[in-house]
């Protein structure tokens, strides 16, 4: 049984060759002697001859059930005295091209996907003489080889049946009571003996723009290669072990984020110099002012409003504000001031007593 699709017409006739050179090569391998090889292939050609077209069907519907009873000799290669039991002289003779290459063994042709004839009108302008001009080629094929011819489709369920018990017929020798069908494109049956070259050449009628001569790969057409569509290339992501190794490196090279700015240092660098000068905190005090809280005139009051107005005026004069973290030493600086000022004012009466 050789297959072949109707899914891709335009590679049927050299898929046939190609398997039909094998199934060649493998019989001349198996060294059957030559007596035997002539009678097999004598076996063929009476089947051929002697096959009666039945009656009871007219297309491939239903199959009848099968007869039980098996034939004591071999089906595959009926000696002559079984097949319509008529002398050599009553068989139809052999067409011009039929038989032309007889290897001794029956053989079936299978052409699955039938459906596919819709899909090849439609995505590809197939016309009706497109595919008769297909079935041509096929059946001379077959007649040249006395194979048989069977469109299926699992698709639709179309001959899958017929195909099984039409294998049982030939192989077991089981009865079979159905007859050729080239009436509908998708399901032809052409049993081995009842295709002709006459009736092949009916096929010839329908084609009009195409010749029977005409080459099979100029009128059945490879369609070119669809564009093939470009995909973006797949981003793979990058391990987390690598990219956490990754960034500690980057962190590493990178200054420190809790580094000082260079202003800070400036302002601790003035209230060290502030506070070396023996002032208290950030404020300086002139001599001059000190020297007007030490006379004995000079009440407590004035001193206080003498402070508080200088640091109003270092305060609007500064020219930047005060850090947060010297407020506590600017407390302790002013309340060790009125201390000393305290002081100063007793030391006068100290001096006058002693004098």
């Amino acid at each position: 049984m050789i297959v072949i699709s109707m899914s891709t017409p335009w590679s049927m006739i050299d898929s046939l060759k190609k398997w039909i050179t094998i199934l060649s090569d493998h019989v001349d391998c198996l060294q059957i002697p030559y007596d035997e090889m002539q009678e097999y292939k004598q076996s063929l050609i009476r089947q051929f001859q002697e096959y009666v077209e039945p009656e009871s069907e007219s297309g491939p519907g239903p199959v009848t059930a099968l007869a039980p009873p098996r034939r004591p000799q071999n089906p595959l290669h009926p000696p002559a005295t079984t097949q319509g039991g008529g002398s050599g002289a009553d068989l139809v003779p052999l067409g011009e091209y039929t038989f032309t290459t007889n290897l001794g063994l029956p053989i079936v042709v299978v052409v699955t996907k039938s459906d596919a004839i819709s899909t090849l009108e439609k995505e590809h302008d197939y016309r009706e003489e497109h595919f008769d001009f297909i079935q041509q080629r096929v059946r001379n094929f077959c007649l040249n080889y006395g194979a048989a011819l069977c469109y299926t489709s699992v698709k639709e369920e179309q001959n899958c049946d017929l195909l099984y018990k039409y294998l049982l017929h030939r192989i077991y020798g089981f009865s079979f009571n159905v007859p050729a069908y080239v009436v509908d494109r998708n399901a032809v049956f052409i049993p081995s003996g009842w295709d002709s070259d006459s009736k092949i050449s009916i096929l010839n009628e329908s084609m009009t723009s195409i010749s029977v001569a005409d080459s099979y790969a100029d009128i059945i057409v490879k369609p070119s290669s669809r564009k093939q569509v470009t995909r973006d290339a797949d981003v793979v992501a990058e391990d987390e072990q690598v990219f956490l190794a990754r960034q500690m490196v980057a962190l590493s090279k990178a200054p420190n984020p809790r580094q000082e700015s260079p202003i800070r240092p400036v302002s601790n660098q003035k209230s060290t110099s502030q506070r070396a000068v023996g002032s208290p905190g950030s404020i300086t005090v002139s001599p001059k002012k000190v020297s007007d809280a030490a006379k004995p005139g000079t009440s407590q009051e004035g001193v206080l409003a003498n402070f508080f107005n200088s640091l109003l005026s270092k305060k609007t004069g500064s020219p930047t504000t005060p850090v947060k973290a010297d407020k506590a030493a600017a407390t302790r600086d002013a309340a060790a001031e009125l201390d000393r000022m305290n002081r100063l004012k007793k030391e006068p009466m100290w001096s006058s007593s002693s004098q």
